[in-house]
């Protein structure tokens, strides 16, 4: 396994916050800018698929060529099993139960016992769509798909021919912006040229083809030495200001997802001052949390509710404000104990009960 890139996790870290306050504060696109930024945090998701795939195909290239294709794909698919299984489905039971009491109504799912074996079995945003009872699931169970083609990809993203990886990539592109021209929405209104489709084989196909181009990524820049242009700080920062210029714009989102791709090549390189602020503790720290983040913080909602009301019941100041940012602390708390108590053991002990099998049958 390679080593971890520090900044590439506290660029998760990031992500998942913006996603979290992006729900809590539920802003829309009357207020000016830098707020109507915020509105716009579902494209960290679209980060999120790149840095999968990137990740990904750094993690795994090498092991996945040392085995046959069949124990490769096994070896592959239960790893990723004990890594997002676990807390995915706590959460969905948390979220399923909440939902049949009234108190979540995020997105409004589908809350029937047939919702919940789908949501469960992580196919909710293929055969069901509309039905994630935990909001940021519908990612999960895209991502889940692209995980297991993922080594169907290897040979076509990493293998011999940079032409047909290039070509493979830029057909995935082309692919995403004819999606958000068609089918991009958003407040459920049609908005041409977003990429916020988060049901049904839309979603597939945005998440799966960022997660190609994530993989097409680490391919060039392990490969070709140009690529560390990307990692000087002038590049970074004018990279930045396309992206905060991009990002107010959603006609233009896949030209932000490509900005994203380009930065996230720079930064792997780790050698600029925006990959070092991303090395540091407290970064690193929300990157290691980043997944019970995005999946924890639908749960407190109705918390968010509920202190939203006592705070204006009292004429607090600012009381849809302070809830948010009380709900937010509580969110980055449970966060920890889910990632510490729950993601880390049981992740460790399905990936142990992994070696172990494979030691009895050496």
């Amino acid at each position: 396994m390679k080593p971890e890139i520090r900044s590439l996790t506290g660029l998760r870290g990031i992500a998942a916050t913006l996603v979290m306050l992006d729900h809590y504060a539920a802003i829309d696109f009357s207020y000016p800018f830098p707020l109507d930024m915020l509105p716009h945090m579902y494209l960290a998701v679209d980060m999120f698929m790149l840095l999968s795939g990137f990740i990904l195909a750094m993690t795994y290239e090498d092991r996945l060529a040392s085995l046959s294709v069949r124990e490769g794909y096994r070896t592959f698919l239960l790893r990723r099993i004990a890594r997002l299984y676990p807390l995915y489905a706590v959460t969905t039971v948390v979220c399923f139960v909440l939902c049949r009491m009234g108190w979540l109504t995020f997105l409004n799912p589908d809350n029937s016992y047939g919702a919940l074996v789908a949501n469960l079995l992580a196919v909710q945003t293929w055969l069901w769509p509309g039905s994630s009872l935990n909001g940021p699931g519908w990612s999960i169970s895209a991502e889940w798909f692209a995980n297991l083609v993922f080594p169907l990809l290897v040979p076509v993203i990493l293998g011999r021919s940079l032409a047909l990886a290039t070509w493979s990539s830029g057909l995935a592109f082309v692919g995403l912006v004819v999606s958000a021209i068609m089918f991009g929405q958003l407040f459920d209104v049609p908005a041409s040229g977003a990429v916020n489709m988060i049901s049904g084989p839309q979603a597939l196909g945005r998440c799966v083809t960022e997660f190609v181009i994530g993989m097409y990524c680490w391919r060039v820049r392990s490969r070709l030495a140009w690529t560390s242009v990307l990692a000087d700080n002038r590049i970074q920062a004018g990279l930045l200001f396309c992206l905060a210029i991009l990002i107010q714009f959603t006609m233009l989102d896949a030209a932000f997802v490509l900005i994203c791709a380009l930065l996230l090549i720079g930064l792997s390189f780790e050698t600029s001052i925006l990959s070092g602020m991303l090395q540091s503790g407290p970064l690193s720290y929300l990157g290691k949390i980043s997944y019970s983040i995005y999946l924890v913080h639908i749960t407190l909602l109705p918390v968010r509710d509920g202190l939203a009301g006592l705070f204006e019941s009292y004429n607090v100041l600012g009381a849809w404000t302070l809830a948010v940012l009380c709900t937010a602390l509580l969110a980055l708390a449970l966060a920890t104990l889910s990632w510490r108590y729950l993601e880390q053991p049981a992740q460790g002990y399905l990936q142990g009960s992994l070696r172990a099998r494979y030691v009895r049958h050496a």
